[in-house]
């Protein structure tokens, strides 16, 4: 079960960044947050909410290899 999730959260990781990186839905984004701040901002957040959980489950998880 912390494997599939350290995966999932791995892959969820660039694969959000590949999205919200691509030119018309990060237009859209910044758009719709009205500015390139509040996008910056939901894009840190979304980085810490993937990018977080892999590390944490693995850093419990360290000692099995």
């Amino acid at each position: 079960m912390n494997l599939t999730l350290i995966i999932a959260f791995s892959v969820l990781f660039p694969l959000t960044h590949i999205l919200m990186s691509h030119g018309p839905i990060r237009s859209g984004l910044i758009r719709t947050l009205h500015g390139q701040w509040p996008f910056r901002a939901l894009y840190s957040v979304v980085s810490f909410l993937t990018l977080g959980p892999a590390v944490a489950i693995w850093w419990g998880h360290r000692e099995l290899g």
